[in-house]
């Protein structure tokens, strides 16, 4: 079994990203001799060169990229549970990353985190805004504790999901649209109309949209498909397309009069809102008053 010194480890890690023997020592506060046989002991013990010196600098070799991932994850898990390990003495000296994709009200999560400030005044709260892939890739790195979005179609199998809340699916259209100031839109408006929609409202909602609202458009090859949440905004408000979105949407002041809602006989999509948490890892305490009053949420 090897036996690493985690301090070499960091000595590496410094060469490696300030490409400097002489920088790095002067970022570790130590002599460039003990680091450079810092760096020779992990050779010696790894049997194996790890640095190359180039004209752009020193550069790892691959077992050195290799070494060099594995002390990053190394040096991030520590920091880490450094972290917790204090929050658990006490949360007011904790930190909390939430992640929320358009789907979810702001007016919900503004409520928590009033509540979580109210609890723990101290507590470091760090609220992310971005699309559910974009946030999951930050969840499943460890950037954010926890993300609330609508269900998707594409989950990360590392990840547990929880339902929380149901929001719902509505139609809308540009305020600008000239169907937007009619008193009554008929279904041959409707199906007249272009519409765009999310490729995970398929999923979520195969029956409706796949059997009767596709059905029916599906003659004049008006409608488009499309997996980028942006473009299906800009579709609604800037080339008059039909669409449908969380009613939260209406929540935000930057699309206040821009977009109508469209009201369509005998239906309603129930949108269901998930929490999010990494599998196999330990949350941290304020993560777990966070979701306690996630649930109260859901019961109200």
């Amino acid at each position: 079994m090897l036996n690493f010194n985690f301090r070499h480890l960091s000595f590496f890690c410094a060469v490696v990203e300030e490409k400097s023997i002489s920088k790095a020592a002067h970022k570790c506060s130590v002599s460039q001799p003990a680091l450079s046989m810092a760096i020779s002991n992990l050779e010696n013990l790894l049997d194996g060169k790890l640095l190359d010196r180039t004209p752009e600098g020193i550069v790892p070799t691959s077992l050195g990229h290799s070494l060099h991932e594995l002390a990053s994850n190394v040096q991030f898990d520590i920091t880490e549970g450094l972290r917790k390990i204090e929050a658990l003495k006490d949360i007011n000296k904790g930190q909390l990353n939430i992640g929320i994709s358009p789907s979810v009200s702001h007016r919900i999560v503004g409520n928590l985190v009033r509540q979580m400030r109210d609890l723990y005044p101290k507590l470091l709260i760090n609220v992310v805004h971005g699309y559910f892939n974009e946030l999951q890739e930050q969840l499943l790195t460890r950037q954010i504790d926890m993300m609330l979005s609508s269900l998707q179609y594409s989950v990360n199998a590392n990840l547990n999901h929880n339902h929380i809340y149901s929001d719902e699916l509505v139609a809308v259209c540009s305020t600008k649209h000239p169907l937007s100031q009619k008193q009554n839109i008929s279904n041959r408006d409707l199906e007249e109309s272009f519409w765009v929609f999310g490729k995970a409202q398929l999923t979520l909602f195969p029956e409706f949209f796949e059997h009767q609202l596709i059905n029916t458009l599906n003659e004049k090859r008006n409608f488009l498909f499309t997996d980028a949440p942006l473009l299906i905004r800009e579709m609604i408000l800037r080339e008059n397309f039909f669409g449908f979105v969380p009613s939260a949407f209406f929540e935000s002041e930057l699309l206040e009069g821009t977009i109508k809602k469209i009201p369509i006989e005998n239906l309603k999509l129930e949108l269901p809102v998930h929490i999010f948490t990494p599998k196999n890892h330990s949350m941290s305490p304020a993560s777990e008053v966070f979701i306690e009053l996630l649930k109260t949420t859901k019961e109200h």
